[in-house]
């Protein structure tokens, strides 16, 4: 019998699946055309997750951009081409990075484009909430793109319903750049608007009829001063001003014929006064307020101030003031102040000097409920000067000097004043230098003079703001340390140099130092900042 030929004999490696039939686990997962992609684009079976969002919601998360990225995304579907228009919050800026002025014109001209199209391409049920346009670095050229912004700004208040308004053109130092900026009179003239802000290298005038009757917060800078009744119309045309802050601008090709300032207002909670320029005309500046909390006045050139406010709790003057007539309620309302006013320039005679004097010494007679207080080294000339007894602050806790070394001044003068403030100070708690000069405290006058222990016993806090590590700071220190029963906090803060590459650190010598003083209260903690 013959034997089987080879080939048909059967093999154990032919019994064996063949490679090609092993299943792969990279074969049994789907195929990535059959993956769904969480993509914008809805072509060739692609789910767009988004696009079908609302529109509320999709804004919502446009607001998370800023506008520029905003409007990338109409990239992403047919849907969002126009959606970054509809934003309520429109910051608009504009800012050049390097010095080619023919391309400043050119990238001027793409972003006034751009800020037209986003108040003209509105639907006009998208109501615009704030809107903010800050052109940076502006030059002649811009100003017609600059203008045609301005006139659709104006006409998108009423239509749009826009809330708050933020306009700032910054010529850098050049003061005559905007010189010819026209201001629409539509943007005084809106029914939604609460917050007006207008920041112009120029100056500019408030036109004649003003309607803004819910706006709350206004802030102007600079404001061409033209005529005496400019503010009040202002202040006339909104009821609900509360806020209220403006620089004023004089030219020197003004011809100075306005003299008084005049400012009445029912609704007014806190006013802020600016000069813009050093060389200003004296004027008369007459406010009065019932309803006014917080007034602060930072004038430059010799004013004369008639200040009737019966409600005003807080007062900051920084001036040179020829006189102050403050009329209050009583009792007088005033709890906090700080007064850096100059009495005692272009003084012509000793007669003229110590007339001022006493009115600067008068102008505190209305504050004798003052909690906390801030002087200048200028009033308390006046206060030596003038040589008549101040009323007393029984309310008064804290007190901060901020002195200014001067030769024609003696310091023993300034003990006097130290001496007379502190008497009339009983319940003082904190007291506060900006910095301590040598002459201040005399070496032939002790301290215990100056600040006698019936008035360091009180105290719970000291403070040396520019502490520079002299031994008549350290004087200072360790006499309320030894002799303050209820001092509570010693805060000692070096000054940071300007244009310092490292910060500056106390000396271990210097903390050791202080730190080693002798202290009569368990309760004393020394700060080092």
């Amino acid at each position: 019998m013959a034997e089987p030929s080879p080939a048909k004999i059967p093999r154990l490696e032919m019994a064996e699946p063949s490679p090609a039939k092993i299943p792969r686990l990279e074969m049994a997962e789907p195929s990535p055309a059959k993956i769904p992609r969480l993509t914008l684009d809805g072509e060739d079976g692609n789910i767009d997750r988004l696009s079908p969002l609302p529109e509320c919601v999709l804004l919502h998360i446009l607001s998370f951009l800023d506008l520029k990225e905003a409007a990338a995304t109409t990239v992403l579907a047919k849907s969002w081409k126009d959606l970054f228009l509809q934003l309520p919050d429109i910051d608009l800026t504009f800012f050049v990075k390097d010095d080619n002025y023919c391309n400043h014109i050119r990238r001027f001209h793409l972003f006034a484009m751009f800020s037209n199209r986003m108040l003209l391409e509105r639907n006009n049920d998208a109501l615009i909430s704030s809107l903010k346009i800050d052109a940076k670095h502006f030059i002649g050229h811009f100003r017609r793109d600059f203008n045609s912004m301005l006139s659709n700004t104006a006409e998108a208040l009423s239509t749009y319903k826009v809330k708050k308004l933020h306009l700032n053109l910054d010529a850098g130092n050049s003061r005559t750049e905007s010189s010819c900026i026209y201001i629409p009179a539509e943007i005084f003239s809106s029914e939604t608007l609460t917050s007006l802000s207008l920041t112009f290298a120029a100056g500019w005038a408030i036109p004649k009829s003003v309607c803004l009757p819910n706006v709350m917060h206004v802030h102007f800078n600079p404001f061409r001063f033209e005529d005496e009744n400019s503010i009040q119309r202002l202040l006339d045309g909104c009821p609900k001003l509360e806020n209220f802050e403006f620089t004023i601008k004089v030219s020197e090709y003004d011809d100075g014929e306005v003299r008084t300032l005049r400012m009445s207002s029912s609704s007014l909670k806190l006013l802020m006064v600016a000069w813009d320029v050093t060389d200003a005309p004296e004027m008369n500046i007459d406010l009065k307020s019932d309803s006014l909390q917080r007034l602060t006045l930072s004038l430059k050139g010799g004013h004369t101030l008639k200040v009737e406010t019966p409600n005003l709790e807080f007062l900051s003057l920084s001036a040179e003031v020829l006189e102050l007539n403050m009329i209050q309620g009583f009792p007088a309302s005033i709890h906090e102040a700080v007064i850096d006013a100059e009495y005692l320039s272009q003084w012509t005679d000793m007669r003229d000097l110590y007339s001022r004097c006493q009115k600067a010494t008068k102008f505190f007679d209305s504050m004798h409920n003052l909690r906390l207080l801030t002087l200048s080294e200028t009033i308390m000339k006046a206060l030596y000067v003038a040589s008549k007894e101040i009323p007393p602050f029984e309310n008064l806790y804290k007190l901060r000097f901020i002195p200014l070394y001067c030769h024609d001044f003696p310091r023993n003068w300034m003990i006097q004043v130290f001496i007379k403030l502190f008497a009339i100070c009983p319940n003082l708690e904190i007291l506060i230098f900006d910095q301590v000069f040598k002459n201040y405290f005399c070496e032939d006058v002790p301290l215990g003079t100056i600040f006698p222990p019936s008035f360091v016993q009180h105290i719970k806090q000291i403070e040396i703001c520019s502490f520079k590590g002299r031994a008549f700071e350290y004087k200072l220190v360790e006499h309320f340390m030894n002799n303050g029963t209820s001092l509570e906090i010693v805060c000692l803060k070096k000054v940071q140099k300007e244009n310092a590459k490292k910060p500056t650190y106390w000396k271990r010598k210097q903390r050791k130092k202080v730190l080693s003083f002798k202290t009569c209260s368990a309760e004393c903690e020394v700060l080092f900042i």
